[in-house]
């Protein structure tokens, strides 16, 4: 994040510069957004070709929730960031470029290849609660599944709050209806925001056609899926089935994180 916006970032060891779209600049919060100081730095494409620099300023670049101070040089270009050899030195003590992690003294980031249509970011619908040493299926969405295989595998996102666990599995990429099992080891109630990336999901180019439908985590029913995996109770079950009868589907799952958040309760 810049100024506590989102911001995606291209990481370019070629690069000698901290680079800010222009675009980008214009949408951080007027409040936080620092001033541009006038610089006579140049700044030039791959091809060369001289980009139009508006200025430099001192930001507040935070990664996995760490914040770092760099300063960036606000340019004319399409991509939304980019940081360069600079942030590496200064920054990084080392990158797997096998699972994709940047390391830093303080915290491991997760990196994506640009134009990587092999995986993608699954992140959770809305937002849930889990009660404390307890497991919930979650509804995802996938990032972009447009071009992953039909039946893809989804894994924990390596840098995923380690109390928190996301069961492997083969997953319906083109689906509408994709649901997770997340179980929290902790001795504390849980909440995850919505839009929250907690994993990957990759192609799978060979998989026994059997044994994905048998794996495969889609449920045309929430009151099914949780009674499939039995994550309510016999008596809450009852329950929630009664009351779910003319519930759609979201209110349906709404009505199961309400009686999971109060599983536990006296």
């Amino acid at each position: 994040m810049v100024c506590a916006m989102k911001i995606n970032f291209l990481l370019d060891s070629s690069s000698t510069a901290k680079l800010l779209s222009s675009a980008e600049y214009r949408k951080l919060p007027p409040e936080l957004s620092p001033g541009l100081q006038p610089t006579n730095m140049s700044v030039e494409d791959l091809n060369g070709h001289a980009l139009l620099v508006h200025g430099i300023g001192q930001f507040q670049v935070c990664l996995e929730d760490v914040p770092h101070k760099a300063t960036l040089l606000v340019v004319d270009m399409d991509l939304p960031a980019m940081l360069g050899q600079d942030f590496l030195l200064e920054f990084v003590d080392h990158i797997n470029y096998k699972t994709k992690l940047l390391h830093t003294e303080r915290a491991t980031i997760q990196c994506w290849t640009a134009n990587d249509h092999t995986a993608t970011e699954v992140k959770i619908k809305r937002t849930v609660s889990i009660p404390a040493n307890h497991g919930v299926l979650v509804p995802v969405s996938l990032a972009d599944g447009s071009d992953l295989t039909e039946i893809g595998f989804l894994e924990q996102l390596s840098t995923f709050d380690d109390e928190i666990q996301v069961l492997d599995g083969l997953v319906n990429t083109k689906s509408d209806q994709i649901y997770v099992n997340i179980l929290n080891h902790s001795d504390r109630p849980v909440k995850l925001q919505g839009h929250t990336t907690v994993g990957i999901c990759r192609n799978v180019h060979k998989v026994e056609q059997d044994r994905a439908k048998q794996t495969v985590s889609i449920k045309e029913d929430p009151s099914q899926a949780h009674n499939n995996e039995e994550t309510l109770p016999d008596h809450l079950l009852e329950l929630f089935q009664r009351s779910s009868i003319h519930l759609d589907e979201e209110q349906k799952d709404a009505l199961f994180q309400l009686i999971m958040e109060y599983i536990d309760t006296r």
